[in-house]
């Protein structure tokens, strides 16, 4: 799968450099791409229709891997750092999956996934407050 996710993000890349209307695209004006690909997610899954839902997925996964690349090329954006933030996030809001946490209930594991991420905003507002204090 990392194979096939790398060629998809090369060819989006290459993509993005040759094509015109790739190249004339930015954040603001291709998320509402991103958000008609959702809705139309949403109305699979409301129909209950797997291989629309499938082919609407894919969809959403190539326009947010576009976006991604549009930040990149625009804001300086690094797409493997984004991807190992958000794992790294995975893996501290879900400490009963991957720590030791223990969480019976769905209702345990989304408490604990509350309180972690309460835990992330404290520090962020801890580190911004002693960054301006400096």
């Amino acid at each position: 799968m990392k194979d096939l996710v790398e060629q998809f993000y090369k060819d989006i890349k290459r993509s993005r450099e040759a094509c015109p209307w790739a190249k004339g695209q930015s954040l603001e004006n291709f998320f509402g791409e991103l958000k008609k690909e959702i809705d139309e997610a949403q109305l699979a899954i409301d129909k209950n229709d797997m291989a629309n839902l499938k082919e609407e997925l894919g969809d959403i996964f190539w326009d947010a891997l576009f976006m991604m690349v549009i930040a990149e090329d625009e804001k300086g954006f690094d797409i493997k750092e984004m991807i190992e933030n958000a794992h790294k996030k995975l893996l501290r809001r879900k400490p009963h999956v991957f720590g030791s946490a223990k969480a019976e209930t769905k209702e345990e594991a989304v408490r604990l996934w509350d309180e972690a991420k309460k835990r992330e905003k404290r520090r962020s507002e801890e580190h911004t407050s002693e960054l301006q204090s400096h």
